[in-house]
């Protein structure tokens, strides 16, 4: 018996190394075809159209944000603990996402309508349309990690990220206005990734199954909470760029958004172990007191990392994107220490939700964070611009990870897992 438990410890430790490994390795080539996209949208667009499309497109991904209601989150945790049938889950998360879209229309017209008047017809559909295809593809990623199905989530996103890159090459290619070309390739793909997604779905799952009201209650009252987590994440990694938009101007906002994506790729690492921390916790495989050490190698991996990147940005800069966009290196570099320390909560959070289903624990939190970085942008903005909208930033994320290790400690010890600071630091 100890033999065979022994034997099955080593594989499950080998697949998680996979799985790790795996997720590694294919968001390293999905980064390699996002910042191949973001090369062709800066050098086509420049600083100027390039951060008129950013502020476009931020209208429908906010709108998703703020309407999703937190039922992928919900949907996995329930398809991982099994408590509905599989085609109930999924029925019902696409019953209220066609009926969040639609008001989610509706919200973004009035804002089309106010913030960008002269948006042509057309443009304006598209990019409508995109918010029912963006609340239902923000569902279907968590459907994989609820399945336990890690490698059908990766592959999932390197398809989106190669159909991104292609698409936007294609049309910028025969269509003559480029921004008109960027907005429609992100709605072909949205569009395509949005049928496809049932005929990937038929492969995993079942999906006889009807609207079960008891799900959706239920997948509310858990998904609400990691509703408003969402909203005040995305607030606090994107709310500089909006009031970037709003109190600077649109060069800016070029500027900084080739930052933020650039010094965000350093989070690779973390999303791959958060993506397989929360399918293991969420489907029971994995032990609520393991991944410590993980956390600690990864924190030290970046942390590296990023000091290298130091000395390379400028470079890195000029060669992908132009000496047009150099001034996006002074941003990247103040942005740089808060994004390390965000590495944390983001593997924290794992097992927090996925382990403990406490999502509740991190709303306080995450207030507390947006209210910082909501009053230091609006201080910092008008005096240093998109240097100071970088600086408000990494005093939040900061102050982020500074609350989520006081969590971690005070709560962890009175649930499940047994938490302490001699733990997280490995003495």
């Amino acid at each position: 018996m100890a033999v065979t438990c022994l034997t099955e410890n080593k594989k499950s430790k080998m697949k998680f190394k996979y799985e790790v490994s795996h997720t590694i390795i294919i968001q390293f080539v999905g980064l390699l075809f996002g910042i191949a996209t973001s090369v062709i949208l800066n050098r086509f667009l420049g600083p100027t159209l390039k951060g008129e499309l950013v502020a476009l497109l931020l209208i429908p991904q906010f709108i998703v944000t703020f309407t999703s209601l937190g039922l992928g989150m919900a949907g996995s945790y329930f398809l991982g603990k099994k408590e509905y049938l599989e085609g109930d889950i999924l029925k019902t998360n696409f019953f209220v996402a066609l009926i969040l879209g639609f008001i989610g229309i509706i919200i973004g017209w009035w804002v089309f309508a106010n913030l960008f008047p002269g948006l042509s017809l057309p443009l304006k559909l598209a990019l409508l349309s995109t918010i029912i295809f963006g609340i239902w593809l923000c569902y279907l990623p968590d459907f994989f990690l609820g399945k336990g199905y890690i490698l059908w989530h990766n592959w999932w996103n390197l398809g989106a990220s190669i159909g991104k890159l292609l698409l936007i090459a294609g049309f910028f290619l025969v269509v003559t206005n480029k921004l008109n070309a960027a907005i429609v390739a992100t709605f072909s793909v949205e569009l395509i990734l949005f049928f496809f997604s049932f005929f990937v779905l038929s492969k995993i799952m079942s999906l006889n199954g009807k609207i079960n009201l008891s799900y959706l209650k239920n997948g509310l009252n858990f998904g609400y909470k990691v509703f408003l987590v969402d909203i005040l994440l995305f607030l606090n990694y994107r709310i500089d760029i909006l009031l970037l938009k709003i109190l600077r101007n649109p060069t800016e906002v070029g500027y900084y958004s080739t930052a933020t994506y650039l010094v965000e790729s350093l989070w690779l690492i973390p999303r791959a172990v958060y993506l397989v921390f929360y399918s293991r916790f969420v489907t029971g495989r994995m032990s609520k007191d393991a991944g410590t050490q993980i956390v600690r190698m990864v924190l030290l991996a970046v942390g590296l990392a990023g000091i290298g990147s130091i000395f390379f940005i400028k470079p890195v800069i000029k060669l992908l994107y132009s000496e047009s966009f150099l001034p996006a290196s002074v941003p990247y570099l103040i942005l740089l220490p808060g994004i390390i320390a965000l590495i944390l909560p983001k593997l924290w959070t794992s097992e927090i939700v996925g382990g403990w289903g406490r999502p509740d624990l991190l709303l306080k939190i995450m207030v507390l964070v947006v209210i910082i970085n909501i009053g230091l942008n609006f201080v910092f903005i008008p005096r240093y611009g998109m240097n100071g909208a970088a600086l408000a930033s990494t005093i939040a994320y900061i102050c982020e990870a500074i609350c989520f290790a006081f969590l971690y400690i005070k709560k962890g010890v009175s649930l499940p897992t047994k938490i302490s600071l001699k733990n997280i630091l490995g003495k």
